[in-house]
């Protein structure tokens, strides 16, 4: 089990989502994206694993045991989304899942770790504001603002003064890629200098975008049968 961390924002989702595309066509069963984004009440959890799997639950048998029970003999990794708020349930479902599957790769994306035994952690930092040389017009977040403006205005140019606003820009936004899209977004609309102008009052201004606007789909390798019962 490996879990993503940081902060909201941060590009957790999105990456959990590209490692799973690289790596499903290695188990039997696939990769599997469980999204607990919408889920509040804890005692769901099963509900959404069951879901999200196409699993039946098995008349008489509590589900959390009949997804268990199902899940221990497949090979899949199973990506469990925003386990932040969710966490002591998320682990004792896990829990016995790990516990008699031999199979079953985890990975969780959260603000924090879950708390199992034997959970690693990979902290997913925000993009650079510097290039690996040290300059700021090399930077991961300048990268990421240009390419996004020049999905939203074709004529979006990076000259020196541009980029050089850029660069203030995406320091005061820390670097965080959600941040840096949903501002990158309204370049043809406002413009980098009115952008940058506004950036006292960043969270009005960039409130409204559509948090899964930019995220690809993952086409991941599912069983071809229909639901299984669990």
């Amino acid at each position: 089990m490996v879990t993503m961390t940081g902060p909201g924002g941060v590009g957790k989702t999105r990456l959990a989502i590209e490692v799973a595309r690289r790596v499903a066509s290695r188990f039997a069963d696939g990769a599997w994206l469980v999204d607990l984004a919408a889920v509040h009440d804890p005692e769901f959890v099963p509900a959404a694993v069951a879901s999200a799997l196409g699993l039946r639950p098995i008349p008489g048998m509590p589900l959390t045991e009949s997804v268990v029970e199902v899940l221990a003999d497949r090979q899949l990794l199973l990506v469990m989304d925003n386990c932040e708020h969710l966490a002591q349930a998320v682990a004792e479902l896990l829990s016995n899942l790990l516990a008699r599957a031999d199979d079953i790769w985890i990975l969780a994306t959260s603000r924090q770790r879950i708390g199992l035994a034997g959970e690693a952690r990979h902290e997913v930092p925000p993009l650079s504001l510097l290039g690996q040389d040290g300059a700021v017009d090399r930077s991961e977040a300048i990268a990421l603002f240009a390419d996004r403006a020049r999905e939203a205005d074709p004529h979006f140019t990076l000259d020196d003064d541009m980029r050089s606003m850029v660069g203030r820009l995406v320091s005061r936004l820390d670097g965080m890629p959600l941040a840096i899209e949903l501002a990158a977004a309204r370049v043809l609309s406002l413009g980098v200098p009115q952008l940058l102008d506004r950036m006292d009052d960043r969270f009005r201004l960039l409130v409204g975008g559509d948090r899964a606007a930019n995220l690809s789909s993952a086409p991941w390798r599912r069983p071809s049968t229909g639901a299984t019962s669990c």
